[in-house]
């Protein structure tokens, strides 16, 4: 019997291009369209909680005030991060007559009305270490950068409220530069009262003192008579005045008329006219 010849398959059919397309964009498109869905539900969510947060920061901002401490400008302000871009913490942000504080409610994906909230709170003092300028930042109209001598963060405020948020930060820097200013001419008034010399008080031995007595009279002892006055032994003569009693100069406190600086109605910071460099000796 004749050998049959081998048989020759046909090619395969290749699959149609936009076949395959899809079956591509259902394998690697649907989950990023879930992840897609849940980034938008979890913004939304966020959003939908800017205003309830912002009335609590305000609230929680009138309770962490200081007894006396006034309220100069506030804006609402948030704080978005690197790794969470599509939630905020919404706040408020307040430039007081002592620092700087904000209030920022940390977000929550379904918070209840009556549920409580944590709440994110800075406080930057007005000092050498503060420092405040206006910024930009992504997804806001406007935003200001803060520090107070640590890693400087920064807040986003509304596009409504750039001119409120200028004059905060002027309000800002203008105490900051009178407390700096306060703070170096109180530094000069304590170098000054240091470098005085010492007060030294007399003693004028009259008849029938003796070294003992003087020295009990002083609260002292006559090996310290003798070493201030370069005393050989415990003989002393009427009329002879002694060395009793050496103290430093002391450093009080600064009076307002020396270190009172001052903002003028400009902004630039005067001090008082009459300086005292070296307060008189006595």
């Amino acid at each position: 019997m004749p050998a049959q010849p081998p048989t020759i398959a046909p090619p395969a059919r290749r699959e149609p291009w936009h076949r395959r397309a899809g079956r591509a964009l259902l394998t690697w498109g649907a989950p990023l369209v879930a992840v897609g869905a849940v980034v938008l539900v979890v913004f939304a969510a966020n959003v939908r909680d800017r205003a309830n947060a912002e009335r609590l920061a305000l609230r929680e901002l009138r309770v962490r005030l200081e007894p006396g401490e006034r309220v100069l400008h506030r804006v609402r302000a948030a704080e978005r991060h690197w790794y969470d871009l599509y939630r905020a913490t919404y706040g408020v942000l307040a430039a007081t007559d002592r620092r700087v504080l904000y209030v920022g409610v940390l977000p929550e994906l379904y918070p209840t009305p009556d549920a409580p909230r944590a709440f994110d709170v800075r406080s930057y003092p007005y000092d050498t270490l503060f420092a405040i300028a206006a910024t930009s930042a992504p997804f806001s109209a406007a935003a200001v950068r803060l520090s107070h001598g640590g890693e400087p963060r920064r807040y986003g405020v509304r596009a409504g409220q750039r001119a409120e948020l200028g004059a905060l930060v002027r309000e800002a820097n203008r105490r900051d530069l009178v407390i700096r200013e306060t703070l170096r001419l109180e530094r000069h008034y304590r170098d000054s009262l240091a470098a005085l010399p010492p007060n030294r008080e007399y003693y004028r031995v009259h008849r029938g003192d003796a070294l003992e007595s003087i020295a009990r009279r002083y609260h002292t002892t006559p090996e310290r008579l003798r070493a201030l006055n370069r005393l050989a032994d415990d003989r002393i003569r009427i009329g002879q005045e002694l060395l009793v009693r050496v103290t430093p100069h002391p450093i009080t406190p600064c009076p307002p008329e020396i270190c009172g600086a001052v903002s003028a109605s400009g902004g630039e910071i005067r001090t008082p006219e009459a300086r005292t460099p070296n307060p008189p000796p006595r």
